[in-house]
């Protein structure tokens, strides 16, 4: 009913909506650091910018994504496995069993998974295309921060609007005081003089002007 409704909407405007609202700020920051990291190290198109896999440094594009592909069959199991860097950020492999394939996770603030392939360049492509990603990433958080705020607002209006039935049963109350009021007063007034003749009796529902008439 209305009353619940309520109640969620303002536990949601206590807890849900500042947790979530802080939570997409904080990954904003997170998002915004990781893309510096991408700035500093960008990918030269001629020039392979190399790529470090346990310990060894490999400068060639293809011996590099030759080197990814032989590390995703030396996993030992589906547990994240460190396999060194690029491009600034950590490089690790693993794989995901809800999508049935082996990842590259790029880490540094945030983790960026990558789907592996078979082509050894294409895997290289991949990794790029992720850490390019970063003004992408930061507007559709820009935009569900956003949508957070509109939601809360949306929220904070409802809550304060009175329940309708409220209104009414507040107004008839303010009506039945009025007629209380009148009442009182033509109570007072008959009370105070002495009592009327018969014609005079007769007369009165004619002349008196209605309570009811008054407050209509």
């Amino acid at each position: 009913d209305f009353q619940n409704q309520k109640y969620r909407l303002e536990d949601k405007l206590l807890k849900t909506f500042p947790e979530e609202i802080q939570k997409q700020k904080t990954r904003i920051a997170a998002l915004q650091q990781d893309s510096q990291i991408a700035a500093a190290h960008p990918q030269d198109k001629e020039n392979f910018c190399g790529m470090t896999i346990k310990g060894m440094v490999y400068d060639d594009k293809k011996a590099a994504g030759e080197r990814l592909l032989l590390a995703r069959q030396e996993m030992p199991n589906a547990d994240m496995m460190l396999l060194g860097t690029y491009r600034g950020f950590e490089l690790n492999i693993r794989f995901d069993s809800f999508k049935n394939e082996h990842q590259a996770v790029l880490r540094a603030e945030l983790s960026y998974p990558v789907s592996l392939g078979d082509d050894a360049r294409g895997n290289i492509t991949r990794l790029d295309n992720a850490i390019d990603n970063f003004a992408d990433r930061i507007a559709d958080a820009e935009n569900a921060l956003q949508n957070l705020e509109r939601q809360k607002q949306a929220a904070e209006v409802e809550v304060a609007k009175p329940f309708a039935q409220e209104e009414e049963l507040a107004e008839k109350s303010a009506r039945l005081a009025e007629l209380n009021a009148l009442l009182n007063i033509d109570r007072d007034r008959s009370s105070s003089q002495d009592a009327p003749e018969e014609t005079e009796e007769t007369e009165t529902p004619a002349t008196r002007p209605s309570v009811l008439a008054a407050l209509g």
